[in-house]
């Protein structure tokens, strides 16, 4: 009997905790990797959390929530580009970007990636990539003098050996903050 007890809780847990399993919380702390090194790094509580309640903001489309969970401007170089405009100035205010970008690229594809663990992933930006939002409105959100920057990649479409294509990721930018992490910018990848 202790036995089969044993081997039905250990069943579970391989079911319930699969890296392929999807839940309605996100967990990327497993799949944190050294931007040098590609190792496996555990990420500070702060981004963990920040997660967790950004994706389900986004999974839910609680906007208002997913508003205050952002910097008052977002770096999204799509968003000016979908805009024909002649800029390439790429930072857009929040409301701009949640009123006519949120539900083109956060769309139900998105969303029905974000909840899967085995399709994120995330790494911290190195000192000479964190240079990038210096000076801009971005920084000027953080109450923090040197705030890491977080990326976190949503596998959103599958290679296709047949073809050659790569597969394609959705990046979202984080920013450091002293009570947490907030959405900073929006870019895919290739």
């Amino acid at each position: 009997m202790r036995v089969q007890l044993i081997i039905l809780y250990l069943s579970s847990l391989t079911i319930c905790c699969s890296p392929n399993s999807k839940s309605t919380e996100s967990d990327i702390s497993f799949r944190f990797r050294d931007t040098d090194t590609g190792l496996p790094i555990k990420p500070d509580k702060k981004i963990t959390e920040t997660w967790k309640i950004f994706s389900n903001a986004v999974y839910n489309s609680e906007l208002s929530k997913l508003r205050e969970l952002s910097t008052t401007c977002i770096d999204c170089l799509l968003c000016t580009v979908e805009d024909n405009s002649d800029s390439v100035k790429a930072i857009i205010t929040n409301e701009n970007f949640y009123n006519n970008y949120f539900n083109k690229f956060l769309n139900k594809n998105f969303i029905s990636k974000i909840m899967d663990t085995s399709r994120i992933k995330a790494h911290y930006y190195d000192d000479g990539n964190r240079l990038v939002y210096a000076g801009t409105c971005i920084a000027k959100n953080s109450d923090l003098p040197n705030p890491r920057i977080v990326e976190v990649f949503v596998k959103i479409q599958d290679p296709r050996p047949e073809d050659g294509f790569e597969g394609g990721d959705a990046i979202l930018s984080f920013i450091e903050t002293k009570k947490g992490y907030k959405f900073c910018g929006y870019s895919t990848m290739p």
